[in-house]
């Protein structure tokens, strides 16, 4: 009997030994360990999509269509040596006397003595080599500068249609009309156009201070971003997004995911170009260093304007929207803000008041129109709440305006309001910026 027994615990000292993992696992959690990665298949970040063209010990760096003129400081017309000035085609670069304008100046340096400048910097713009300008800009709050000049072969004249706008231009131009809500709404407290990305398959988002926002056709969402001041950006014919700063450089691919993009070594104080398609960097922390991509942007859409038509005067006619007191019963209430001198005049003081309640913005359309001979300024609301909302706010910033309630339905005399009929028209204010935006 004694025997028995000793079999009977060897026996369940065995089956303890063989107990089931899931039977482990519940008392105390296991956690795997991590795969270990061959070394060939170690992830690593992508290599830098930028490489270096050349380094500069100085200059001011202008796009100039599928090249780009660099101009060693002092870039600036003035008595003595011309500064060096390169042409950058590609990764071709080949300096360019002919493309410094001091010939087109030299009848013009008595005229910097008598202003007392004695020198004016030179900016350049437009494209090389057919529709390439420069002009020479001026401090002074009385004399205007050098005059505008344009290259032809190998000289430069004097020109009066050219336009020279600077080496970092940001007009970009404004996307289609189906973008416009989203414009109009975007929670940004700057003019939204400058940082707004769309098409190519990219999800439409604009640019914001450690974020960006995401449309989906009716309303933002928000997302964190690591950067930490308002960057710049570019759409990708890829349909992904890039991001610049100063510092760094990021990708929003097309599912909304960020994330850095390796630079090359030593590369910070960034300023992002386009140049023929593609996008290029420049770094300034030690003189100018010059980097170009592969990366092609995106070919925006030109916004076509309404086309314009010759309108009879409305002179209180059917045409005219009909006001009458606000009651519970009112489905469209209407906040009579001001009476500007022409339903053309813009409302600087009621925007700027406005500033940055983007609460508002998918709930309020501003109209201008006349009753009679008098114009009126103000906002058709989706709801009550939304026009009394409307009305506290411009109280508390705008001391002595007193703003009415009526129902009105304005919005219906707008069948088309990029083409509105007589006496009145749609006023696209954004609220983040307290900005008008001229979506025609």
């Amino acid at each position: 009997m004694q025997n028995a027994w000793w079999w009977v615990g060897l026996l369940c000292l065995a089956c303890s030994k063989r107990e089931s993992p899931a039977t482990t696992a519940s008392a105390e959690p296991i956690q795997s360990a991590a795969p270990k990665l061959a070394p060939s298949a170690r992830v690593e970040r992508p290599p830098s999509p930028f490489r270096l063209v050349k380094e500069f010990p100085s200059g001011k760096f202008f796009p100039v269509g599928s090249a780009a003129i660099l101009c060693e400081t002092p870039c600036v017309f003035k008595k003595g040596p011309p500064p060096k000035v390169w042409l950058i085609e590609g990764d071709k670069v080949e300096e360019k006397p002919e493309l410094w304008p001091g010939h087109a100046y030299q009848q013009y340096l008595p005229t910097l003595k008598e202003e007392g400048e004695g020198s004016a910097p030179v900016l350049y713009d437009g494209e090389y080599p057919d529709k390439l300008y420069a002009v020479g800009v001026s401090g002074s709050r009385v004399w205007g500068g050098l005059p505008t000049v344009k290259f032809v072969k190998k000289y430069w004249a004097e020109s009066r249609n050219g336009v020279v706008r600077g080496s970092h231009s940001t007009d970009r131009g404004l996307p289609p009309r189906e973008y416009d809500d989203a414009l109009v709404t975007a929670p940004v407290t700057y003019t939204p156009e400058v940082r707004f990305f769309f098409g190519a398959g990219g999800p439409t988002i604009v640019l914001d201070s450690h974020a960006f926002h995401e449309w989906d056709g009716k309303a933002w969402t928000k997302k964190t971003a690591p950067w930490n001041e308002t960057p710049e950006g570019a759409r990708l014919a890829d349909g992904r997004t890039l991001v610049t700063t100063e510092a760094a450089a990021y990708l929003v691919d097309k599912q909304g995911e960020v994330a850095p993009v390796e630079l090359p070594k030593g590369a910070s104080e960034l300023r992002r170009y386009e140049i023929g398609g593609k996008l290029w960097l420049t770094s300034e922390e030690k003189g100018v260093s010059v980097y170009r991509s592969e990366l092609r942007t995106f070919d925006e859409p030109k916004r076509k304007a309404a086309a314009s038509k010759p309108k009879e005067p409305v002179e209180g006619g059917a045409n005219q929207p009909s006001q009458a007191p606000f009651t519970d019963a009112c489905p469209t209430p209407f906040v009579v803000l001001a009476t500007p001198p022409s339903i053309d005049s813009p409302v600087p003081t009621l925007a700027k008041g406005l500033q940055g309640h983007t609460e508002l913005s998918a709930a309020l359309s501003f109209v201008a129109y006349k009753l009679g001979a008098q114009p009126y300024f103000g906002a058709q609301a989706k709801d009550e709440a939304s026009a009394r909302k409307l009305i506290d706010v411009i109280k508390s910033a705008i001391l002595g305006i007193r703003p009415q309630l009526v129902c009105m339905d304005a919005l219906s005399h707008l069948p088309d309001p990029y083409d509105p009929p007589a006496g009145i028209r749609r006023v696209w204010l954004h609220l983040g910026s307290g900005v008008e935006l001229r979506l025609r």
